[in-house]
C-alpha cells in the first residue's frame, strides 16, 4: 500500500519537506453527488465532475504505469475539479488516456489559486499515459478540462493515479508589532514570538535596544514598530537567535544615524547550516536596504559593524520584517555516496558524475517548488536566478539531495 512519505533531511536544521502522495488506495469516501474523497493524513482531495456517472475507485490493473487504485468514470470526462482541505503545492499528476476512441485529446490542467501559477495543456493519443509535471504551489483547487482534437465532441475515458503534492513552507515576519518586550528584565535583549518561533535579538556592547512605535513616520522605507538600538557609541554589532531551525529569506535594516560620519558596512553571517555564506552591504547615513540571504537551517545569525571612513564610528540600527520559513527543503543523507555534482557554485551548466543509471534530476528552490527537470546527466540551470538550490537525484530507487549555489 502506498502511503503518505516524509522525507527527513538529516542535517542540523532537522527542517523537513513532507511529501504526500494521493493515490486512492485506502481512506475514499463518497457523497450523495457522487464526489469522493481520499485522504491522506490530516490531507484530504475530493474529485467530482460534471457528467452523468460518478467517479469510481476501482484496481487500475497497472494500465500505463498505475498501481493499485485508480480513480475512474466510464463516461468519460468534461471537467473535473481536485479540492484539497488545505493548501498544497501540487508537485505532478499520472493520468493515462484508456478511451476507445484514436481521437487524441487536449487537457488542460488549471490551478484556481496561487501566485505565478500556470496552466498546463498536454495533448494525449489513444492509450496514452504521462507523469503531468504541475509545479504549482499554495493551490486549494485544480481543474482538469477535456477537449477533442479537431473540434469533436467525444469525451476521453481517463485514469488518475498518483496525484504528488508538498505542504508549502510556513512563512512568519518578525515585525515587532506585538509580543515584543524585554526578557526578564534584560535590557539589553528583545524577545519576539510568532506562529510558535521566538527571536531573541541582542546587542554586543552596552547599547541597549527598544522596539519603536510608528518608525513609518520618518519616511524612511520601515513600518509600525522596529527593532532599535538608542545608543550608537558603544554598539559592536548584534546577534539574533532562534528557538528553532529556520530558513532566513530577508530583513530591513536601516542606518538611522543622519549626521553624515560616513558609510558603515554591516557583515551578516551565521556559524550553522550547510553552505550559508556571509552577506555584506554599505549603508551610508539615512539610509534603508533590505537583505537577502537564502540561509536554511539557521539557529542564530550576527550582525557586525564597521564605519568604513572612521573606524571608531558607531551606527543606530533598525531592523524591521525579518522574514523565515518552516518546513521547506533541506539536505538529507546521500544515499548514493559517490556522486559529485559540478562546478559548485555554478553559471550555467551543473555536471552528475558516477551516476550509471539516472531516472530523472529536480532542481528545487527554497521554497520548495520545483524549477528544473531532466533526466540527463548535465542540467542546465543557466535561466535561474542566483541563489542556493537543492538538487533530488533519482537513480534506481535511491534519491541523493544536494545543495548547489547559482552563480
Amino acid at each position: 500500500m502506498k502511503k503518505i512519505t516524509l522525507v527527513l533531511f538529516l542535517m542540523s536544521s532537522s527542517l523537513a519537506l513532507a511529501q504526500i502522495t494521493f493515490d486512492w488506495e485506502a481512506n475514499n469516501t463518497s457523497d450523495v453527488n457522487g464526489n469522493i474523497t481520499h485522504a491522506n493524513g490530516d490531507f484530504n482531495v475530493t474529485a467530482s465532475k460534471n457528467l452523468t456517472n460518478d467517479f469510481i475507485v476501482q484496481f487500475g490493473g497497472n494500465t500505463g504505469g498505475t498501481s493499485g487504485n485508480v480513480l475512474f468514470s466510464n463516461d468519460g470526462i468534461d471537467v473535473a475539479t481536485f479540492t484539497f482541505n488545505d493548501a498544497l503545492n501540487v508537485d505532478t499528476f499520472r493520468v493515462v488516456n484508456v478511451s476507445g476512441s484514436s481521437s487524441n485529446f487536449e487537457l488542460t490542467f488549471s490551478p484556481s489559486d496561487g501566485a505565478g501559477n500556470m496552466d498546463v495543456v498536454i495533448t494525449y493519443a489513444q492509450n496514452e499515459s504521462k507523469v503531468v509535471n504541475l509545479n504549482w504551489s499554495r493551490v486549494t483547487s485544480f481543474t482538469v478540462t477535456a477537449v477533442e482534437v479537431g473540434g469533436g465532441s467525444s469525451r476521453p475515458v481517463l485514469l488518475f493515479d498518483d496525484l504528488n503534492v508538498t505542504l508549502p513552507p510556513t512563512t512568519t515576519t518578525f515585525d515587532w508589532e506585538e509580543n515584543a518586550g524585554y526578557p526578564s528584565g534584560d535590557i539589553y535583549s528583545i524577545e519576539h514570538s510568532k506562529n510558535g518561533i521566538t527571536v531573541t535579538a541582542k546587542n554586543i556592547g552596552d547599547a541597549n535596544f527598544v522596539v519603536v512605535e510608528d518608525f513609518s513616520s520618518f519616511n524612511v522605507g520601515l513600518t509600525g514598530n522596529v527593532f532599535y538600538t538608542t545608543d550608537g557609541v558603544s554598539l559592536q554589532g548584534c546577534t539574533f537567535t532562534f528557538s528553532q531551525p529556520v530558513n532566513i529569506v530577508s530583513m530591513l535594516t536601516r542606518n538611522a544615524i543622519i549626521a553624515p560620519i560616513g558609510t558603515f558596512r554591516l557583515t551578516y553571517s551565521t556559524t550553522d547550516g550547510v553552505g550559508n555564506n556571509d552577506v555584506t552591504l554599505n549603508y551610508p547615513e539615512n539610509t534603508t536596504q533590505p537583505v537577502n540571504f537564502n540561509w536554511t537551517g539557521v539557529t542564530s545569525f550576527l550582525v557586525t559593524f564597521v564605519n568604513v571612513n572612521a573606524p571608531n564610528q558607531r551606527p543606530k540600527i533598525a531592523f524591521d520584517d525579518l522574514i523565515v520559513t518552516t518546513g521547506t527543503l533541506s539536505t538529507e543523507k546521500n544515499t548514493l555516496t559517490d556522486t559529485k555534482l559540478y562546478p559548485n557554485p555554478v553559471n550555467d551548466i551543473l555536471n552528475i558524475s558516477s551516476v550509471t543509471t539516472i531516472d530523472h534530476v529536480s532542481v528545487y528552490n527554497m521554497l520548495g517548488k520545483e524549477v528544473v527537470r531532466t533526466k540527463y546527466s548535465s542540467v542546465d540551470v543557466s535561466g535561474l536566478s542566483s541563489g542556493v538550490y537543492i538538487v533530488k537525484i533519482n537513480s534506481d530507487n535511491k534519491v541523493l539531495t544536494k545543495r548547489i549555489i547559482k552563480q
